[in-house]
């Protein structure tokens, strides 16, 4: 921790990150703004930083600087998708797919899900389907999981994310014994432990997006079931370090999406629970960080007299009001609200 923090004070670096996050807000704004900045000291310093987050969860430096570097990337550029992938790049792995993969677990990391969410908006899948079987279950399960934190239009996206993996279920008898037979004897008991690898992430994949769909309904400790398939997945490649940090951001992220799921935290009341499922359907699938923060503050103590809540515009006070509201008339179906 205390290297990262002396990286972060050199004059340099600083002079970067400044540079840097110029870059991202007038990209934000959609401003015209030329930069001399340094692509390839962008990528490896944001690399550097998003291994330092998921290998030490509790460290403090800011989030979001990982998050405003990686953004400050046009992936879209000829000379962004290949200095990407010369730091990044994973062998048979789309670089814009694996880009908004890095993208996303920041933002997780970071408390950023509005960002994110409008940031997704550009990712589009690729057109060219690969026909390696291995590469086409890592690309399908990245599309995936960018499906899942992307939430657009709510469940279309979950949606999307399941067809996703039940089309790669169908395509297994043709694609899997083709693609072992490549293989010498030796070598195909490994490949075949890779594939093993990404069925286990695919099933993980499959359950917190079942999980979003189906909300209280959904009848498994999903956290539990993340760490069963993540746990195999990391196991069976473990001499492929660079797949396995990626399984890593997945465990990582798939919980997240778990904890911030409307689901669940709000399980402590049937007309809160019915309250939820009405957001749902109008694409509220998760608590922002302030609302989850305040639930774990015990807004909804019971035993509290007097509540003051503070938050600035459109930080979610409208929602902990209904709960309120909801477990008010609980206690006291006479009491009056005022608004």
């Amino acid at each position: 921790m205390s290297n990262i923090n002396t990286i972060l004070q050199n004059e340099a670096i600083i002079s970067l990150l400044n540079e840097s996050e110029k870059r991202y807000i007038l990209g934000q704004l959609k401003f015209p703004y030329t930069s001399e900045l340094n692509n390839g000291k962008v990528l490896r310093l944001s690399f550097f930083l998003i291994n330092a987050i998921i290998s030490e969860p509790k460290s403090r430096f800011d989030k979001a600087i990982a998050y405003k570097l990686l953004k400050s990337i046009n992936i879209n550029s000829e000379n962004g998708t290949s200095l990407f992938d010369e730091v990044f790049g994973i062998e048979g792995v789309d670089s814009n797919t694996l880009y908004y993969f890095y993208l996303a677990n920041v933002a997780l990391k970071a408390d950023k899900q509005i960002s994110i969410r409008v940031d997704l908006k550009e990712y589009n899948p690729i057109a060219n389907e690969n026909k390696n079987w291995k590469y086409r279950l890592l690309n399908k399960a990245l599309e995936a999981y960018i499906l899942l934190v992307r939430k657009k239009d709510g469940f279309s996206d979950i949606e999307k994310a399941l067809a996703l993996i039940e089309t790669l279920k169908h395509e297994q008898q043709v694609y899997e014994e083709t693609y072992l037979k490549e293989f010498s004897t030796a070598n195909e008991v490994q490949e075949a432990y890779v594939l093993l690898s990404l069925y286990h992430l695919s099933k993980a994949v499959v359950e917190t997006a079942n999980y979003l769909k189906k909300g209280y309904d959904y009848k498994e400790r999903l956290d539990a079931v993340i760490r069963q398939h993540l746990d195999l997945s990391k196991k069976l490649v473990k001499n492929e370090p660079r797949l396995n940090s990626v399984f890593q951001l997945f465990e990582f992220g798939l919980n997240t999406i778990y904890k911030n799921a409307i689901w669940t935290q709000t399980k402590f009341n049937d007309k809160i629970k019915l309250l939820c499922k009405a957001k749902a359907k109008l694409d509220i699938l998760e608590l922002l960080p302030s609302q989850r923060e305040a639930l774990s503050d015990n807004l909804l103590d019971v035993a509290s007299n007097v509540t003051v809540l503070q938050m600035p515009t459109s930080a979610g006070k409208t929602l902990l009001a209904e709960f309120n509201i909801i477990v008010t008339k609980a206690l006291r179906a006479d009491a009056k609200i005022v608004t």
